[in-house]
């Protein structure tokens, strides 16, 4: 590691109020201007081939939108991301319509269907009814976005700190590794954080939202569980009910379905890094860089059981910390090769850091 010299000043820089203004004037703008409208049209409509049509209409209508709306304002990379992920929610809520692919009892009341539609992570249903929030939720959910809050912003802090942001040797394979493997963790607390914000808004309007990440960077087994039961968990439902489902409906295999479940996100990511990564965007990274992790998945099970039975025990019996940071460092690579660029180039660090109070050295 490259420390950095001594003798500097330490500045505390606070969150950027413009940033905050932008975002929210874009978030709230999107949903209330389109979103909530399309919502009550696409409710209105009778179920079948009116509702159908709608929610294709809707789905190819919003996201060409976004990318064009993008590639017409002055957006910093934050609210950039925010409009391409209205473009992607939008994309998703209108397949959903289309194929009635919506949970049970979210079309019951024109009330549930706006919850369901707008929220993001969405609204949880049960038994055809929306699940109420458990008290405590709110207040334990609120601690766990301030602890994400402060774990961005220390991060961020020590990234900047050093040239490039990067700590390691870049020129070495194991350093270029490490610096990887923690902007892994950046992007992370990024979605992380967004995704908590929405949860919020669910839980005080008192409903219980779905899941959008549990930990999956220190408590992943392996990499099954890391992208099938903790990762991004809002992108896994629209791609389950989108696509998975759909394929194994037709006789598709589970491994069949999971491929090309891994292909589909590395288009629709290919959608949305085109938007806030524009300027550095290229064509084909997010679906290599997909299709590795699908790989990886793949693998991960016959090659586990060919081990020796006291290295598999011995695997068992480690630490789900030590196991995560494994997994984490093997996808370092492919992640910081493939997917990472673009959001370093275009300003992802600049841009969403800004959020966050951050300490300088100067």
């Amino acid at each position: 590691m490259r420390l950095p010299g001594a003798g500097c000043e330490l500045q505390l820089v606070p969150p950027s109020r413009s940033i905050y203004i932008e975002c929210f004037a874009y978030h709230i703008g999107l949903n209330v201007g389109v979103c909530l409208p399309l919502a009550i049209i696409l409710y209105l409509l009778p179920r079948g081939a009116a509702r159908r049509a709608g929610g294709l209409l809707a789905a190819v209508a919003c996201a060409g939108a976004a990318y064009m709306l993008a590639g017409r304002v002055d957006a910093s990379w934050t609210a950039s991301f925010i409009i391409s992920s209205f473009g992607l929610m939008s994309l998703f809520k209108g397949l959903e319509t289309a194929h009635a692919a919506y949970p049970k009892g979210a079309d019951v009341s024109l009330g549930t269907w706006v919850s369901y539609y707008l929220a993001t992570p969405e609204t949880k249903f049960e038994d055809g009814k929306m699940v109420p929030a458990p008290p405590g939720t709110l207040g334990a959910r609120t601690k766990s976005l301030l602890g994400k809050f402060a774990g961005y912003a220390l991060l961020g802090s020590f990234l900047t700190h050093f040239p490039r942001n990067e700590p390691f040797d870049d020129s070495a394979v194991y350093g270029r590794t490490l610096n990887y493997y923690l902007l892994e963790w950046m992007v992370y607390f990024f979605l992380a954080i967004l995704l908590d914000i929405g949860a919020l808004i669910t839980l005080a309007g008192g409903n219980l939202p779905e899941e959008a990440f549990r930990s999956p960077l220190w408590l992943s087994s392996n990499f099954t569980d890391t992208w099938g039961r903790r990762w991004n968990l809002v992108i896994h439902r629209n791609l389950k009910r989108t696509v998975h489902k759909p394929l194994r409906s037709i006789g598709a295999s589970a491994r069949l379905g999971a491929f090309c479940t891994f292909v589909a996100s590395g288009l629709v990511h290919e959608y949305t890094f085109s938007i806030h990564n524009r300027a550095a965007w290229v064509p084909g990274h997010a679906c290599i860089f997909f299709t590795i992790m699908a790989g990886l998945m793949i693998v991960e099970g016959p090659f586990h059981d060919v081990l020796p039975a006291p290295i598999q025990a011995a695997w068992a019996a480690t630490p789900a910390q030590v196991r995560s940071v494994g997994l984490g460092l093997i996808s370092a690579y492919p992640f910081g090769y493939y997917f990472l660029p673009g959001w370093i180039s275009t300003g992802f660090l600049e841009s969403s850091l800004k959020v966050v109070p951050t300490i300088t050295c100067s």
